[in-house]
């Protein structure tokens, strides 16, 4: 399960530095996606599974705003290696998808790790922090 927040940021290639309590479940890689919440997110191979079925079902829905949800989920998928120090390349759809250029706010969300813009996380948790009436600090 993947829990915690953290601050990196993207090399000159768009790599970026899986945190070291992470990297271990991403033996053997993983996948990115474009998540709804304009977030990048970050999966092991058997969650990503797991949530690709579960697209797929939603992909043979005949409701077309499921069927947008499944096409925008399939069209930000790319597979990602992790190399001897822990990065991995982003690509330069994700990073705009994302908003992502050189500051990245990692969330760990229990099943995926979520790689944000930090400003738009900002604007995204303000929201939350007034559900629970105060602000939301490490």
């Amino acid at each position: 399960m993947f829990f915690g927040t953290f601050e990196h940021t993207l090399d000159a290639k768009g790599r970026l530095i899986v945190p070291a309590l992470f990297r271990s479940e991403f033996n053997g890689g993983g996948f990115i996606t474009w998540h709804q919440t304009g977030c990048l997110a970050l999966w092991t191979k058997e969650d990503f599974r797991v949530k690709g079925e579960e697209m797929s079902e939603l992909g043979r829905s005949s409701r077309s705003e499921d069927l947008s949800i499944a096409r925008r989920f399939f069209q930000g998928v790319s597979e990602v290696e992790i190399d001897k120090q822990g990065r991995f390349l982003t690509t330069p759809k994700a990073r705009e998808f994302a908003r992502i250029s050189q500051e990245i706010f990692i969330l760990g969300m229990g099943n995926r790790i979520e790689l944000w813009n930090p400003a738009h996380y900002e604007l995204v948790t303000t929201s939350a922090s007034e559900v629970f009436g105060a602000e939301i600090t490490e």
